[in-house]
């Protein structure tokens, strides 16, 4: 008799798992069902709006100004290096001239 009731309360026990389980794995499949189209809407609003991002003028044209004004920040400050570096060459040949 034991053994009877404690199989049934194991059972029991099991039932009460397995359909928690079930439950639990329906919720999940449910949730994941009503998220499906609005993330495939997601990923098709994405894939139109790739191209237009890969070839917009404004924004290579943006990059290519900026480019060119480092460029030419870069040219100026090597011009005035090389007129301090003659100017300090001037002074020392003319330093050394005098006695």
């Amino acid at each position: 008799m034991y053994i009877i009731y404690r199989d049934s309360w194991v059972n029991d026990e099991n039932l009460k798992k397995n359909t928690m389980q079930i439950q639990m794995q329906y919720e999940f499949d449910k949730e994941n069902h009503l998220q499906k189209p609005k993330q495939e809407k997601k990923d098709a609003i994405a894939l139109e709006e790739l191209p237009k991002n890969k070839t917009d003028p404004h924004g290579i044209c943006g990059r290519f100004s900026a480019l060119l004004i480092i460029a030419i920040i870069i040219f100026i400050i090597i011009r005035q290096r090389e007129k301090i570096r003659l100017i300090k060459k001037e002074r020392n040949r003319i330093s050394r001239e005098t006695p």
